[in-house]
């Protein structure tokens, strides 16, 4: 049997193109379906759309758009439709992240330990490594 793993990005080119400002709610369904199950918020428009485990809904909100950068509300990742991949290094989208965690938590995010330590953050050498787990899905030739 053989196995993948989706290795996140740092460098996504598209997140620059997602406006600082937002409005969603964690909740909400998908705008074609109804469903409230496995949704991603569009984070160029707050389009809520279904996965790929659902109806896919959200890939098709990527074809008819290009807008590529979407955010989960299961796991709170952010994947590229067009890098193909999952950006761990959020940039504007931080303010977005922020209170997507407070919404489905109810409280604001941990603050990472280089933050707790006083500094502005690592070299840039070891990010992303050792931090846990990237998520699990979805696997090379699919997407939310």
């Amino acid at each position: 049997m053989e196995y993948f793993s989706v290795v996140p990005k740092e460098d996504c080119p598209h997140v620059g193109n997602v406006p600082t400002s937002h409005t969603f709610s964690v909740r909400a369904a998908c705008a074609e379906c109804g469903d409230a199950n496995e949704n991603w918020v569009c984070c160029v428009c707050d389009t809520v759309c279904c996965g790929r485990h659902v109806n896919r809904h959200m890939l098709a909100h990527y074809e008819q758009t290009k807008h590529a950068v979407v955010l989960s509300f299961s796991d709170l990742s952010v994947w590229c439709y067009e890098c193909d991949c999952y950006i761990v290094n959020h940039g504007v989208l931080g303010a977005r992240l922020r209170d997507a965690h407070e919404q489905k938590f109810g409280a604001p995010p941990p603050e990472s330990s280089s933050r707790r330590r006083g500094s502005s953050g690592s070299s840039g050498k070891d990010k992303g490594k050792g931090k846990g787990k990237a998520p699990a899905e979805p696997a090379p030739g699919t997407s939310p």
